[in-house]
């Protein structure tokens, strides 16, 4: 939209990394490893996903467990709990959820993971060289050429 607009230049060689889904780690466990499984093949399918964006879809991942976790946590003990010499404090969870919620919405969207930032994601389609010549026949004959 920029460059339509006069307010940027087109890269003129962009490095295309190859599209796929990249291997999680085997560290990956639990909700986070859930999250992957649910949300990457996913990515994939979209055309969403290169081969080298594993970090950002682990630490997206990583953040879904952390949020999950911390929730639980919250929900166990309240958003107030004792703190020193009896007093009440913020419960320290509270605190976590925030931070990965935060993160997910950071990574997420870098993934578009949410309809706003799908919106401007642009992807490539696949090229289909037969769909490409007949748009290309209909348009310079629009009775197929009779």
């Amino acid at each position: 939209m920029k460059v339509l607009e006069g307010r940027g230049t087109f890269p003129a060689s962009e490095p295309q990394p190859a599209k796929g889904l990249p291997e999680p780690p085997a560290d990956l466990f639990g909700e986070a490893r859930a999250e992957w499984d649910r949300v990457a093949p996913e990515l994939a399918r979209m055309g969403v996903t290169t081969l080298i964006d594993r970090a950002a879809l682990v630490v997206y991942c990583n953040a879904w467990g952390a949020y999950v976790e911390a929730v639980a946590a919250l929900n166990d003990k309240g958003p107030l709990v004792p703190g020193r010499e009896g007093s009440v404090v913020k419960n320290p969870a509270a605190q976590i959820v925030k931070d990965q919620a935060e993160l997910m919405l950071k990574y997420g969207g870098r993934l578009g993971l949410n309809p706003s930032d799908r919106a401007r994601l642009s992807v490539e389609p696949e090229y289909d060289a037969a769909t490409d010549i007949m748009a290309l026949i209909s348009a310079d004959y629009p009775n197929g050429g009779r």
